[in-house]
């Protein structure tokens, strides 16, 4: 007994000891969000923005780290001059977190895959990212304002569309749907048109997840680790959902995502649907006052993508009226933003196929924070890429007729 009790003791010492290590090389190489700290500011116009510079940034339940640049426009892009050069088409990617890209390195981001795929086809090109993570239709429309008051020009602009934009258009928390003081707001005028009706206050600058270091107080990050790998292995995997349905097992607890409750439920979609229409024709006279193009690319939320989704939230709420109608009907999004895209013959692409073609087994979306994983940037900026080259092939029609 003896013997058995000092095995046992030196086998849980070695446990011990592996999880302490494991600890110190996360924290050591994967927790760097402390400096998003000084990543982010106020902006008295769009409500935050970025400060010029390079920051390493870093996830450890992610195992993701790499450096973040953020040129004198206060972009995550390379450098840039305010025009392109001789003989250089500019598109430029206007988004949110999803464009932002922040856990992806910058050689993967959907912007930098678009533009060498318009390269290998042969266009002289240039993609400008311009995505930050949070931002709305309305603050998409206030930086295309600044940038062209400063000089900037471009060609083609592309809303990388997200279905919380509806919300953040609204001026409402993702989380609680409540007023978020710091997001700059529109309302529609009489006239078809939209008119700024609240501007940032930094007295509610709440730091959000861009400048967000992780949280206070003392944390295991061998748990965080292991939690979002056994979340990523039951999310993407509706099989497993089933077999535990059938097995009698109940499902884990789930929320009802903003996604469900902003566009299934008439008090924030008919609102907010009405005023973010409004808000893309503003930003579409905008861009063609300046000469430009504007299209959008409408990016599906893991929610539409992943089976298991749909069968917990069925399982958890059978009786919620908002989660019936999004079981009913997943992809009300995406009909709604192609029916105003054909009506206003506005160039639409939807990456919800080419995105579920690939997608169903979890290698998307980033268990991480359900943003896309460098392999999604890869899928939506070959979409994009495509969509470019159909959009540049009609003006050079439309030039020699």
């Amino acid at each position: 007994m003896k013997g058995l009790a000092i095995r046992m003791g030196l086998m849980l010492a070695s446990v011990l000891l592996t999880l302490l290590v494991f600890e110190g090389f996360l924290r050591l190489f994967y927790n760097y969000r402390g400096n998003l700290k000084q990543m982010s500011q106020f902006d008295p116009d769009l409500g935050w923005g970025l400060v010029p510079g390079t920051y390493h940034v870093g996830r450890s339940h992610a195992l993701v780290s790499h450096d973040i640049h953020i040129n004198d426009l206060g972009l995550r892009n390379r450098e840039i001059s305010m025009h392109p050069a001789q003989g250089t088409k500019r598109v430029v990617m206007l988004g949110d977190s999803f464009t932002f890209g922040m856990m992806v390195p910058a050689e993967d981001l959907l912007a930098s895959v678009a533009e060498r795929e318009l390269v290998r086809r042969g266009h002289e090109i240039e993609v400008v990212n311009t995505g930050l993570e949070g931002y709305g239709t309305a603050q998409q429309l206030i930086l295309t304002r600044r940038l062209h008051e400063q000089g900037f020009r471009a060609d083609i602009f592309v809303v990388a569309f997200y279905t919380n934009d509806l919300i953040d258009n609204l001026g409402l928390s993702p989380v609680d749907f409540q007023p978020q003081l710091v997001i700059p707001r529109f309302a529609r005028t009489p006239q078809g048109g939209v008119a700024l009706v609240h501007a940032p206050e930094f007295r509610f600058h709440q730091r959000g997840s861009i400048t967000q270091s992780g949280g206070t107080g003392f944390r295991l990050h061998t748990k965080d680790f292991v939690i979002s790998r056994v979340i990523g292995i039951l999310q993407s995997r509706g099989g497993l959902v089933k077999l535990a349905q059938r097995l009698g097992i109940e499902g884990p607890r789930t929320w009802i995502p903003s996604m469900v409750r902003g566009w299934y439920d008439a008090e924030f979609s008919d609102p907010g649907w009405d005023l973010t229409t409004a808000l893309l024709l503003e930003l579409r006279r905008e861009v063609r006052s300046h000469g430009a193009d504007l299209a959008i690319a409408f990016i599906p939320s893991i929610v539409q993508i992943y089976d298991a989704y749909p069968l917990l939230l069925g399982q958890r709420y059978p009786d919620d009226p908002r989660v019936r109608a999004f079981l009913d009907d997943p992809l009300k999004p995406q009909g709604m933003m192609e029916d105003f895209c054909r009506r206003e013959e506005i160039p639409y692409l939807d990456l919800e196929a080419a995105i579920r073609e690939q997608g169903s087994e979890g290698k998307i979306y980033s268990t991480a924070d359900y943003h896309l994983s460098s392999a999604g940037h890869q899928i939506v900026g070959e979409e994009i890429a495509a969509l470019v080259t159909h959009l540049l092939a009609d003006a050079s029609r439309v030039r020699s007729r």
